[in-house]
């Protein structure tokens, strides 16, 4: 093979320095890295001398034997005429099954060559569509910039706003911004008006450019909001999108309540966070959190120890998501552990054992691991042997005490032959009294070992290796070997260190079949090890063969920071041509196996209903996208939620408009909105009837010009949300009829909604609908701004005018008490049990 292989590179050499043969003979079935190597010596030498005729025969000899480098260039050449007679058909069509087989340059040539050839016929542009819708699927910024331009050109309003916000959102691209503004202001090309965004995109602008043009579209009762809230705004460095959304809608709703608001009252209230009860987040963190404690009932009731165990660890991935702490999941584990469920004591033996400066916390996680013991699940033994190094901080009496309960559990273990407990005897006497007992020590060791306790025999070989007679030595590497081969990482480590400095006993051939055999947890500490043993025998390369065979390696935080800090050193001794030929030879598809890796991540996630409720939460289906990356990886999560949409209407199809609806996001289509959410309504689903009735209010442009809306909104109303009680009582107002909406703003004050207090104290302090009264409005006025300080301007204005009145000094003086704002919140959330309770009975 090596004779053969310098034959073909002296071939190549010495035919690309001989400029007047045309001809030079390349080797059939060549190696990749041969490939590689003669295109390399084809693409340097004839191809960049001009000489295309030369270069085209040898492109198309390397091509043949499956090089797609080559094949590239071959494609290429069809294309140019270089080198051979044009044939673009044939160019193309290379090139397509290069894109097909994920040939990195080949989709974007693919697309501009279409396009260049599209006059001579329309297949050629429907191809170049496809190809370019393709390629903006992956997230080709310079496809998304080709398909608005096309659709602009060609007047598709529709598809020219969605590649026009995707440039915005996705890519930055501030010249998208105006088209995207004004389609908001307008409510055209396929979008709903939508005030909030449309502020959002024109204050970037402002930042950037002069947004005259921009404001010109709007209808005048809005420009004079807008430019309010943009000088109110414009102020800040950093605003968030949520702030203006607040802003613009409580401007808006001026227009509707009778309160008369100076600026400064209004951007004061404009800041506040309106009730957001209807809201996809907080229905679905209450829907998990609901779906938790009755899951957890029914485990309870079935005695299922094993089940409340997993339920717990499951749901720890929703601390902090759904539950503001872990003490759901503590309980849990508390719960199972009383049934049984060894896992669960040792789970809460390592939580309370955690805090080493607490002798009361080590006792109680003690007594889980004891408790593990008794139920004979020898892990115990390994976890109380772990224990002694927490000792140091406690006095003497409470450190024998201690000491003394786990040496007899110990000691109960071993008399039932337990090697596990062999092992932790073991290492608990070598701490302890380091080599007072080892005799004892060794005894215990190599009873554990003979059991098959791969950590035995590594505490074996340690002693032979250090503390016992050399004539032993021979013998622990032995045992080391046979340990390392099994996967056992200290073992492979300190093989290494004793008998493989120079990194040359054992080939990586070797090691990659231990590690097959080692834990993940392992098979990463062994990767890292390894990077820093070559690199420190200054085999860079090896070094390096480590790094790239750990790019599928789950490390944790420490771990990752060690091995970056490793790379970064190998690489200084490497050039790029060799770290990528490394790169390709350890893992020729990384980029592949990586997206396939995270792809199966996620489809593994949403198995379950509950996995997808939990990930359409951590993935931000509800969220304003950040980047293009998340929107293609996270297809087959809302291609899950289109499933179980369409077999529950009801209950996920409220979760798939409000994907749909977000106008933000790269999956917004109203039109697939309203269908949804209609599907929803008619099954009796109040926030979806919500939802649709604001949509359709959007699309009436007024507040209170659609009938549709309307019946919506009294529908939600009698299924008690409190929003579409608002509603009511704003058309009530609306039309003059004060007395019909101070009854129904009535139950939500009661209730604690601070917007229902806001314009029922506007009544009363106006005597509208009822007698003026400044004592009743300035209690609403004050129990409004409790639940938001930004209703402060309210309160204190008619506290002003009470103080005015001879009844003042009678009544008492009005101090404002805030309450908790993230109680207050949560208080607001209650009217959700109902419709979830519904959903989650039996």
């Amino acid at each position: 093979m090596k004779i053969r292989f310098l034959v073909f590179l002296i071939v190549c050499l010495f035919s690309a320095g001989c400029s007047g043969e045309k001809e030079i003979q390349i080797g059939e079935n060549l190696s990749a890295e041969e490939q590689k190597i003669a295109f390399r010596t084809v693409l340097e030498g004839p191809y960049k001398d001009g000489d295309y005729q030369t270069a085209f025969v040898r492109f198309e000899k390397i091509a043949a034997q499956g090089n797609d480098d080559a094949a590239f260039f071959v494609a290429l050449s069809y294309n140019k005429g270089r080198g051979v007679k044009k044939d673009a058909d044939k160019g193309l069509q290379m090139l397509k099954v290069l894109a097909e087989k994920g040939y990195p340059a080949a989709s974007d040539m693919l697309a501009r060559e279409l396009k260049a050839n599209a006059g001579k016929s329309g297949g050629y542009m429907a191809e170049w569509l496809k190809v370019t819708r393709a390629n903006a699927d992956n997230g080709d910024r310079r496809a998304w910039e080709a398909l608005a331009d096309y659709y602009q050109k060609y007047g598709d309003t529709k598809n020219y706003f969605y590649y026009s916000l995707g440039l915005a959102r996705l890519f930055k691209f501030s010249k998208a911004d105006p088209v995207v503004a004004q389609a908001f202001l307008s409510g055209s090309s396929g979008t709903e008006k939508d005030l909030a965004e449309a502020i959002y995109w024109i204050y970037n602008q402002q930042k950037l450019l002069n947004a005259s043009e921009t404001l010109n579209v709007a209808a005048p009762e809005d420009r004079k909001i807008i430019n309010f809230i943009i000088t109110q705004k414009l102020a800040e460095e950093t605003p968030r999108s949520e702030d203006l959304k607040s802003l613009t809608g409580l401007a808006v709703a001026q227009n509707h309540l009778v309160l008369e608001l100076t600026p400064q009252e209004i951007h004061f209230a404009m800041s506040a966070t309106a009730s957001r009860q209807h809201d996809a987040i907080a229905l679905l963190k209450l829907f998990l959190r609901l779906n938790f404690q009755k899951k957890r009932q029914d485990l309870v009731r079935e005695k299922d120890a094993k089940g409340l165990y997993e339920l717990a660890i499951e749901s720890y991935q929703l601390s902090f998501v759904v539950f503001d702490s872990k003490e759901h999941a503590h309980e849990t584990l508390r719960t199972a552990a009383e049934m049984g469920s060894t896992d669960a004591m040792l789970e809460l033996g390592d939580m309370y054992c955690s805090n080493k400066n607490d002798p009361d916390a080590i006792r109680t996680g003690l007594s889980y691991i004891k408790n593990a013991a008794i139920a004979k699940d020898g892990r115990a033994y390994t976890k109380m042997a772990e224990l002694f190094d927490g000792f140091a901080n406690f006095s003497p009496a409470i450190r024998e005490s201690v000491e003394r309960a786990i040496q007899d559990s110990f000691e109960v273990g071993i008399a039932a032959k337990d090697p596990k407990a062999m092992l932790g005897l073991a290492r608990f006497l070598i701490k302890k009294s380091g080599d007072e007992n080892l005799d004892r020590i060794i005894e215990l060791l190599e009873s554990s070992s003979n059991r098959g306790e791969l950590e035995a025999s590594y505490e074996l070989a340690n002693i032979y290796l250090f503390k016992s007679q050399p004539s032993k030595r021979k013998y622990a590497f032995s045992v080391l070997e046979e340990s390392a081969a099994k996967g056992h990482f200290a073992s492979l480590a300190l093989l290494f260190k004793e008998t493989n400095k120079d990194c040359s006993k054992y080939p990586p051939e070797k090691i990659k079949e231990w590690l097959k055999n080692a834990a993940k947890s392992d098979r990463g500490k062994a990767h890292i090890f390894l990077m820093q043993h070559y690199f420190e025998a200054g085999k860079y390369k090896d070094a390096y063969r480590w790094v790239a065979a750990s790019f599928l390696d789950d490390l944790n935080d420490s771990q990752q920071a060690q091995k970056s800090e490793l790379n970064a050193k190998i690489c200084k001794n490497l050039s790029s041509a060799e770290i990528q030929i490394l790169m390709t030879e350890e893992v020729a598809n990384s980029d592949e196996l990586l997206k396939a890796k995270k792809l199966a991540d996620i489809k593994n996630s949403i198995k379950t209903e509950i996995g997808l409720l939990v990930a359409l939460l951590r993935y931000g289906f509800f969220e304003n996208y950040g980047d293009f990356k998340s929107h293609v990886e996270y297809r087959p999560v809302l291609a899950r939620l289109q499933e179980l949409a369409a077999k529950d209407p009801e209950f996920y199809g409220f979760f798939l408009g409000a994907v749909y609806s977000r106008s933000f996001s790269t999956y917004y289509d109203i039109d697939a909105a309203i269908k949804t959410f209609q599907a929803s309504a008619a099954r009796g689903n109040p926030y979806s009837m919500l939802r649709l009735a604001q949509i359709y209010q959007r699309r009436a442009k007024t507040l209170f010009g659609s009938a549709e809306a309307d019946a919506l909104f009294a529908d939600a109303a009698k299924k008690g949300l409190e929003e579409a009680k608002l509603q009511l009582g704003y058309q009530q107002l609306k039309k003059g009829n004060f007395s019909q909406a101070l009854a129904v703003f009535l139950e939500p004050a009661r209730n604690g909604n601070p917007w229902a207090m806001l314009a029922l104290a506007g009544l009363y302090e106006k005597g509208l609908g009822t007698d003026k009264d400044l004592y009743q409005a300035l209690v609403l006025y004050q129990q409004a701004a409790k639940s938001y300080l930004a209703l402060y301007p309210f309160y204190e204005r008619v506290r002003a005018e009470w103080a005015k009145n001879p009844q003042a000094e009678a009544s008492g003086e009005f101090t404002l008490d805030p309450v908790d704002p993230a109680q207050a919140a949560a208080d607001s959330m209650a009217s959700l049990d109902t419709f979830l309770q519904e959903i989650l009975k039996d």
